[in-house]
């Protein structure tokens, strides 16, 4: 719960310097570092497991996978307005909840 609880904080510590970030370049591009510094995370946890760097991995793997979420909404608001905003937002959320219900036992599955 300790290495959830680091990751969680790196999501709202990460959260601004994210959105400056994104204004500054594009947050399609920020976007898109933040899935090849999540897919990075997932390479590295398992050899980090045992070291006291696991938890700044996490913290930044925080940040980074959750930040993913946050460009996405970005880019919809920068694309859409008005009806065609709220519209793209109740599919975006639509989609990503059915992904975080469907994708878990999925995988679970492919585990086993």
């Amino acid at each position: 719960s300790a290495l959830l609880s680091v990751m969680i904080a790196g999501n709202i510590a990460m959260q601004v310097p994210l959105g400056l970030l994104a204004e500054r370049l594009t947050a399609r591009l920020v976007r898109f570092g933040c899935v090849a510094v999540t897919i990075l995370g997932c390479v590295l946890l398992p050899a980090l497991i045992e070291t006291p760097l696991i938890w700044v991995c996490v913290f930044v793997w925080g940040a980074v996978s959750y930040g993913i979420y946050t460009m996405s909404i970005i880019e919809l608001g920068e694309r859409f307005s008005g009806s065609a905003l709220v519209a793209g937002n109740a599919a975006f959320s639509l989609m990503w909840g059915l992904g975080g219900i469907i994708v878990p036992p999925l995988t679970g599955g492919v585990m086993d």
